[in-house]
């Protein structure tokens, strides 16, 4: 029994600090790919397509629009952090990339645009004001903050700001995901869409 345990630990023990590395690692990616560049994601085709989007949801207010994949490690925490951080305040629609086929927002004509998840779009007097992540720095330490979006809606400036230099948690999106979910919503009739629960 010994014996076991310690051959266990002999091949264990030295793969723990690598684990550790890669998941702290992970709540500290870009959320553009380092190399990469904003125009890569958000390019002329992201803004023509913001604008149509802007257009079908105007008349349904100011609100924080979060794009998130409820199967991301980060959405959960991010999620809690940004419900502690708005307290009721700040109307919030949230759209889960794979899952939510119904898409009462029509966020997923935005999606494909976008590096990476949970990602936040702030519309306020009918105009795009913020675009990037959720919440920044590391989600295990008190850095970890709700402020770029937030500051956006509270804010009294024009323009969009485009949030693509932030570290965090956040997951990669996958366009053949994108694609295999949309077939598997095909095949499945339409009232067993399913929506992330809030």
């Amino acid at each position: 029994m010994y014996d076991r345990l310690l051959l266990v630990a002999i091949v264990v023990v030295p793969l723990v600090p690598m684990l550790l590395y890669k998941w702290s690692y992970s709540l500290d990616t870009w959320y553009v790919p380092w190399g990469e560049n904003r125009l890569d994601y958000f390019d002329t085709g992201f803004e023509q397509a913001a604008r149509q989007w802007l257009r079908k949801v105007a008349e349904r207010g100011d609100a924080v629009y979060v794009i998130t994949d409820s199967q991301c490690p980060c959405a959960r925490p991010v999620l809690k952090k940004m419900n502690r951080a708005l307290d009721g305040d700040v109307p919030v629609r949230v759209h889960d990339l794979y899952r939510d086929r119904a898409d009462q927002d029509g966020l997923s004509s935005l999606v494909r645009y976008l590096p990476a998840v949970p990602t936040a779009l702030v519309v306020k007097s009918g105009k795009l004001r913020y675009v990037g992540p959720l919440v920044t720095g590391n989600l295990c330490s008190r850095e970890a903050r709700f402020s770029p979006p937030l500051a956006a809606y509270r804010s009294v400036t024009d323009g969009t700001v485009f949030n693509w230099l932030s570290k965090g948690c956040y997951c990669r999106v996958v366009p053949e995901r994108l694609d295999q979910a949309a077939e598997a919503s095909e095949s499945r009739p339409r009232s067993r869409s399913v929506t992330l629960s809030k």
